[in-house]
């Protein structure tokens, strides 16, 4: 067992709209986007890097994570 750490990272588009999901990593570089998703229910599929106007991470949690998962 160990913990993890979960951010909450707020997408601000262009348009004005927001979303916010959970990741246990997000990168932003060379005009690429990886994450990792903490929650397979709620996560992007693809993003559009010029329809984004910010990228915030707005939270973070620990959560307890079993070895081999």
């Amino acid at each position: 067992m160990k913990l993890e750490t979960i951010f909450r990272v707020r997408i601000v588009y262009k348009n004005g709209y927001t979303h916010d999901f959970e990741c246990t990593d997000f990168e932003i570089s060379n005009s690429q986007v990886t994450w990792k998703s903490a929650n397979e229910r709620n996560r992007p599929i693809k993003i559009g890097l010029d329809d984004i106007a910010a990228v915030w991470q707005v939270g973070y949690r620990k959560r307890i994570k079993f070895f081999g998962k």
